[in-house]
């Protein structure tokens, strides 16, 4: 996501967490007016993405109280 499109929707409040494939985010969406996690992909070849998309898939079918909605 090009920094400047995260500056006009999303104001960043704090970093939750990085890993080898993604930097997560607690954002605040302007035009939404909630607070969410924003997941920023590390993509360095086509594989990455396969494997974000599976997760994705698998993460989406979770349904649990403490557990909020992938989308």
């Amino acid at each position: 996501m090009p920094p400047e499109l995260i500056a006009e929707r999303y104001e960043v409040i704090s970093q939750l967490g990085s890993g080898g494939m993604a930097v997560v985010y607690k954002v605040f969406d302007l035009k939404l007016k909630v607070h969410f996690a924003l997941k920023i992909l590390k993509i360095q070849n086509p594989e990455d993405l396969v494997r974000f998309q599976r997760e994705a898939k698998a993460v989406s079918k979770l349904q649990h109280p403490n557990i909020v909605a992938v989308q």
